[in-house]
């Protein structure tokens, strides 16, 4: 009677190939932050691929932010993308990644981090509105 030998390594191998081969047809960059402000900042990233259903930015005060956290869509064209993060904390770090949808996954990129800027306030500790936040020069003559 011969032994027969099944050979599952080869088998294995090549799902992990074709399992791959689906997560690297997306790519998706966090490429940086543009404008920051004490409570909003612009974020810009891109994604390229195919079936890619939503793609945006999560967000959080801790690393490795995901879309269970705090997520946003983005606008514009595959090469850049943005969305505008409002609502957010004076003075605080945050960290982002883009992601992409492409069915039932999400693909994330590259973490980066910033930090709002600080609040502006008054000498008795009161918060400037925005138009009185700007200083005028004194006049001349």
């Amino acid at each position: 009677m011969k032994n027969i030998h099944f050979h599952v390594t080869p088998i294995l191998l090549l799902l992990a190939v074709n399992i791959n081969n689906t997560f690297s047809q997306v790519t998706v960059k966090t490429i940086k932050t543009g404008i920051v402000t004490s409570f909003s900042a612009d974020c810009y990233y891109s994604v390229s691929g195919s079936n890619i259903t939503e793609s945006g930015v999560c967000w959080g005060i801790k690393p490795s932010p995901a879309i269970s956290n705090f997520h946003l869509a983005g606008q514009g064209n595959s090469a850049q993308m943005s969305v505008l993060l409002n609502s957010l904390q004076a003075n605080t770090k945050y960290y982002i990644r883009a992601y992409a949808k492409s069915g039932s996954e999400v693909i994330y990129g590259n973490e980066i981090n910033f930090t709002t800027k600080p609040q502006k306030s008054n000498s008795n500790g009161n918060v400037k509105p925005k138009s009185e936040s700007k200083e005028t020069p004194a006049p001349k003559g």
